[in-house]
């Protein structure tokens, strides 16, 4: 039940991208029992290319239904948003969909991750 309990792709799954103004927004439904942050990140992959995007976080305001969260990277800064050259793209998300500290566990739906422009 740790705040920072979640789940990532495979280094690859996603193939190996860059933001760019057609895809630095992402969205994902959530169902959940309560209402709390979903955060997601991106990454270069495992060391030595280990180098990974800030956190965006959305919370949900509904709760035992279905919800579309948006994640917005077009708003952060270029430098913060794509890992530099040396370690190619980004090939790993990471979603913590229940994250703040809390006293049970919490059964989290998470389905459609979407990439679209602002």
């Amino acid at each position: 039940g740790g705040a920072f309990a979640g789940f990532e792709s495979s280094v690859g799954d996603l193939g190996e991208f860059l933001f760019t103004e057609d895809n630095c927004v992402i969205t994902l439904d959530v169902w959940k029992s309560v209402e709390s942050p979903v955060t997601i990140k991106f990454d270069a992959g495992p060391p030595p290319n280990d180098w990974g995007t800030i956190t965006v976080s959305a919370t949900n305001t509904e709760t035992n239904a279905w919800q579309t969260l948006t994640f917005n990277y077009c708003t952060v800064a270029p430098e913060l948003r794509n890992p530099p050259a040396q370690f190619g793209g980004l090939k790993r998300l990471a979603i913590f969909p229940d994250n703040v500290e809390r006293s049970q566990d919490n059964i989290i739906y998470i389905d459609n991750i979407t990439f679209t422009s602002e």
